[in-house]
């Protein structure tokens, strides 16, 4: 718990962080995406008690991200480009990001129960970060989103959260024999904190089954398109996963299985 009153300044009580925290030796982890910081500023109301106690918990849309208490705390993040939405406390911020760039966006306590996200210049955010302090990291559930099974790799792409979260299973046959998939399984929990359902695709089943034919080419690719709505009441954050087992035969005719578990981020409203 932060210590109040100046010692709270003091101390720099700071932030906490659930989402991966990239490397901060380097300008960008991964080159494909956007590195997002927000970090909270000081203002006049800096000394007010309910700005002293009050923690900031930062979203970029249903994704938990972290939070931040105190005065000096930040967060960072990367992401996919494109049109984003981060959310601190009731302050609300929308935006477009690119490949490849930073984005720097102050939290700043407008008065004691309002805050507003502002993104300013590199400049600017290089000079605020620079005073900031970092944030713990949080152990959160774990995350799993490839994997090898059999003679195929998989991985889940195009991740899209919110209430309707939907992901596509990449597979990629790695021994040079095409396999025809006739059934595909799956089972989706999710680890809730209020009671909640799950509704798979849309259907009020936690377990489902496909029949049909999925053909995945020799040294080729396979998309298969996964995802479920969540009805949840007062639920603050859930984390979603898949057993997911697809079952046919390659072309010399021997039976193939392939189990991919896949870990999703968490969200939350």
């Amino acid at each position: 718990m932060c210590i109040l009153g100046a010692l709270a300044l003091a101390a720099g009580c700071s932030a906490r962080q659930a989402a991966h925290f990239p490397d901060q030796h380097v300008a960008i982890e991964d080159p494909e995406k956007a590195r997002i910081y927000v970090i909270r500023q000081p203002t006049f109301w800096r000394l007010n008690p309910v700005v002293l106690t009050k923690t900031i918990r930062v979203r970029d849309g249903f994704l938990e991200i972290g939070s931040i208490a105190g005065q000096r705390g930040f967060v960072s993040w990367e992401r996919e480009p494109g049109k984003m939405s981060i959310f601190a406390n009731e302050g609300y911020l929308a935006l477009t990001v690119t490949k490849g760039r930073t984005y720097y966006i102050l939290a700043r306590d407008e008065d004691p129960l309002i805050v507003r996200l502002v993104l300013v210049e590199e400049a600017k955010g290089r000079e605020e970060l620079a005073k900031a302090t970092p944030p713990a990291l949080i152990e959160g559930p774990r995350i799993k989103v490839s994997g090898v099974s059999g003679p195929v790799e998989w991985r889940a792409a195009d991740i899209q959260p919110g209430f309707k979260y939907s992901f596509v299973l990449v597979l990629k046959e790695t021994q040079g024999t095409s396999i025809m998939f006739t059934t595909i399984e799956q089972r989706v929990q999710a680890s809730l904190n209020a009671r909640g359902l799950i509704m798979p695709d849309g259907k009020a089943d936690l377990t489902s089954s496909r029949n049909g034919t999925w053909q995945l080419p020799a040294g080729g690719e396979l998309r298969v398109p996964f995802g479920f709505m969540l009805v949840c009441r007062e639920c603050q954050s859930w984390t979603p996963a898949w057993s997911i087992v697809l079952t046919g035969k390659n072309e010399a005719g021997e039976a193939v299985r392939v189990d991919a578990d896949v870990i999703l981020p968490p969200l939350s409203n």
